[in-house]
């Protein structure tokens, strides 16, 4: 899944994430890398932060005071790792990229977070932003999405994706058109 800037247009669409709050305290910056080195790690980063297809992003959240001296040490830790990331410019032309050079998450804060968690009790979303596919400057479309499933014979972490309750606002249709394949398939055989 991808952040854009674009997903408040209309004719775009906002998708559904889940936050999971972390199950230790974070009293410290030390602390705070640590949960974003593992979040990175669980994405493919060997490094723990930032690779070359993406990085992971801080959004704290506006309603709370947060100590300007974590957010100095976060800005200067990743800010080496950000130099020239190509997130910065792998997007649309028209429109802002998603984490800034200091490794912060540029989108709204969650407009709900479900079931029963309280939005202004979180401090901060430690986040993945990977960098998108593009297809001759734009994104892909819904059928594209579709069809590079088909041909590579891979729908897991899409579906997985959708059993857990994570989606796009395009999802509906790419489902739509990977039933028709796979029903094809089968009458095939």
């Amino acid at each position: 899944m991808v952040f854009s800037t674009k997903c408040y247009l209309k004719s775009y669409g906002l998708g559904i994430g889940w936050i999971v709050p972390i199950g230790s305290e974070i009293d410290s910056f030390e602390d705070l890398k640590e949960e974003a080195r593992r979040m990175g790690e669980t994405e493919g980063f060997q490094n723990g932060f930032s690779i070359s297809w993406g990085s992971v992003a801080l959004k704290f959240n506006p309603r709370k005071t947060i100590d300007s001296k974590i957010i100095e040490k976060w800005s200067n830790f990743m800010s080496v790792r950000l130099v020239n990331h190509q997130l910065f410019s792998n997007k649309l032309k028209t429109e802002k990229s998603v984490i800034d050079s200091n490794g912060f998450l540029k989108i709204r804060w969650p407009q709900k977070i479900e079931p029963k968690t309280n939005q202004d009790a979180l401090d901060f979303l430690i986040s993945t932003v990977t960098l998108p596919s593009m297809n001759k400057g734009r994104y892909p479309t819904i059928y594209q999405i579709a069809n590079s499933m088909i041909n590579y014979e891979y729908y897991t972490y899409f579906l997985n994706n959708k059993k857990i309750g994570i989606e796009t606002f395009q999802d509906q249709k790419i489902l739509k058109k990977i039933k028709a394949h796979l029903c094809k398939d089968y009458e095939k055989n």
